[in-house]
């Protein structure tokens, strides 16, 4: 990524240090996950158009590499979140007529307000970075590849349920884009969380993210619009 398109991750990790400096006070959450993710829709570079479809079967063959991290802090009513993902994919287009690829980055960066026990609002801004390639089979065949990054504010809310001492679920739901980025983004993500000690828990859930954004014209034109969806296992820390 570009360090100008860091910025505004970089200044809202900047408030959450600063706000965290009483480490007495503040809890400290760090997740990394694998995020089984099928992919569905359409993608464009200037004429050329394909529909994408990789589903969760074929992740072990498709998924190039995978990284996926959650840092959490909060005290009181107050928490700052950011999640990172990086996926690269790749398979097959236009019933096996071209090959499609994409490298995504995606950052999201939240303040949250606890507004009760069990309930929390969010805003935050989530980035999108996608390099995309597609390519015809066959000595004529048309290439074309091209980078875009945007910005989506969202806003959102979760929601902790206790099921018993060591089992809860956790819900979780942002809608964003309005035109300032994606046309419309927005995703829902369900979660059960076993407690393995006072400060580890498993997490098993499921996430669906979908995107629709479109850019330019012509040559110039990138079209991104998928659905990204999936089973997510995790582990995470608490300090």
């Amino acid at each position: 990524m570009k360090q100008k398109n860091l910025l505004p991750f970089l200044a809202l990790i900047g408030c959450a240090h600063a706000f965290a400096a009483q480490p007495s006070q503040w809890k400290h959450t760090v997740m990394v996950y694998f995020l089984g993710a099928a992919m569905d829709g359409n993608a464009a570079i200037g004429n050329l158009a394909a529909d994408v479809d990789v589903p969760f079967s074929d992740i072990a063959d498709k998924l190039e590499f995978g990284a996926m991290g959650y840092y959490r802090a909060e005290k009181d009513q107050l928490s700052f979140g950011l999640d990172v993902i990086y996926m690269g994919l790749g398979g097959t287009a236009l019933n096996g007529l071209a090959e499609v690829d994409f490298d995504q980055w995606m950052v999201e960066g939240t303040a949250g307000w606890r507004a009760t026990d069990v309930f929390e609002v969010f805003a935050g801004v989530r980035y999108n970075d996608v390099a995309a390639e597609i390519a015809g089979r066959g000595p004529r065949a048309m290439k074309l590849s091209k980078s875009q990054g945007w910005y989506d504010p969202i806003v959102g809310s979760r929601l902790w349920l206790p099921l018993s001492g060591k089992l809860s679920c956790l819900a979780r739901g942002d809608i964003g884009g309005f035109g300032v980025g994606s046309d419309l983004t927005w995703q829902l993500g369900a979660y059960l969380r076993y407690a393995t000690s006072q400060s580890s828990s498993l997490l098993l859930g499921y996430r669906y993210l979908d995107i629709d954004y479109e850019d330019g014209a012509g040559a110039s034109r990138f079209v991104y619009n998928v659905t990204i969806q999936g089973p997510a296992l995790g582990f995470s820390w608490q300090f």
